[in-house]
C-alpha cells in the first residue's frame, strides 16, 4: 500500500519566517554599530547586547561578525539564479547576465539606498568583509557558470568557456559595485553595470599565432 503523501508543517514555514526577520533585525543592528564604530571596534558581544541578545543566539544567526555584515548573500543569490532563469533562452549570454545583474543591483539599491550603499562600502572599506565577500564570489560563479553552460548545452565543471565567461561576468559587476562606491555611489547603478558588461564585450581576442 502506498504511503499517504505527507502534509507540510506549516509552523516549519513560520519558524523559517521568524529566523529570517531575527537575522535581518540583528544585521541591522549589526550594520549601525559597523558604520558608527568602524568594522574592527564591534564585538560579537557587542551586536548581541545591542540587539537585546546573548552571544550564543548570536551564532546560531550567524557564523561569524564578517557573516552579519553580509546577511543576505543566500537570497539575493537566489534571486540572481530566478532573474537568471527568466531570460529567453535565445538571448546572448552576456546580455542575459548583464540584464539579470542590473535588475538585481537596481532593486536592491532602490529597496533602501541608504542601507545598500552602507553595506557595500562596507564591503569595499574593509578587508575582513572584503574578503568574506570574495569567498562568497564561488557561489556567485558556480550560480552564472551553470546558467552559461546550459546555453551552450555542455557540461558545466568541465567547460573551460562556461567557466572563464562566468568569472568575467562575475568579476565585471563586481568592479562596477566597486567604481560605482568609489565615485560616491550617486550616479545609477545600473549604468556602471552596463559599462562594465560593454568593457568586457569589447575585450579583443589574443592574437592568432603566426607559423614559421
Amino acid at each position: 500500500m502506498a504511503l499517504p503523501a505527507t502534509t507540510p508543517d506549516p509552523r516549519s514555514g513560520l519558524r523559517a519566517r521568524n529566523l529570517a526577520r531575527n537575522q535581518a533585525e540583528v544585521a541591522a543592528v549589526a550594520l549601525r554599530l559597523f558604520t558608527e564604530r568602524g568594522f574592527d571596534e564591534v564585538t560579537v558581544d557587542d551586536i548581541a547586547a545591542a540587539a537585546g541578545i546573548s552571544r550564543r543566539t548570536f551564532f546560531r544567526y550567524f557564523d561569524a561578525k564578517e557573516d552579519a555584515a553580509l546577511p543576505h548573500e543566500e537570497e539575493t543569490l537566489a534571486q540572481l539564479r530566478a532573474l537568471l532563469a527568466e531570460r529567453p533562452a535565445d538571448e546572448p549570454v552576456l546580455v542575459t547576465i548583464r540584464r539579470a545583474t542590473v535588475t538585481l543591483l537596481t532593486e536592491m539599491v532602490s529597496a533602501d539606498r541608504e542601507i545598500a550603499v552602507a553595506r557595500l562600502r562596507l564591503v569595499h572599506d574593509t578587508p575582513a568583509v572584503h574578503a568574506r565577500s570574495l569567498e562568497l564570489r564561488t557561489y556567485w560563479e558556480t550560480a552564472v557558470r551553470d546558467v552559461i553552460a546550459e546555453h551552450l548545452g555542455v557540461e558545466p565543471a568541465t567547460s573551460l568557456v562556461a567557466t572563464v565567461t562566468a568569472a568575467a561576468a562575475v568579476g565585471a559587476a563586481r568592479a562596477a559595485v566597486e567604481v560605482w562606491i568609489a565615485d560616491g555611489a550617486d550616479g545609477d547603478i545600473a549604468d556602471y553595470v552596463t559599462r562594465a558588461f560593454d568593457v568586457l564585450a569589447d575585450v579583443p581576442p589574443p592574437p592568432t599565432p603566426t607559423s614559421g
